[in-house]
């Protein structure tokens, strides 16, 4: 995996706190957690093609 390129966020607090939970239920970081759900999102989308 190359080193990942850092980028900034407004993310509102309810949804901070949401992604915390999650993380957290998943054992995973917040980061890690942010990924999940991207690449979840990126197949369904990919599968709707």
């Amino acid at each position: 995996m190359q080193h990942p390129n850092p980028i900034s966020v407004r993310i509102p607090h309810e949804v901070k706190d949401w992604l915390k939970s999650r993380a957290e239920e998943n054992s995973r970081t917040v980061s890690g957690e942010i990924l999940a759900l991207l690449k979840a999102a990126r197949q369904a989308e990919g599968s709707k093609a």
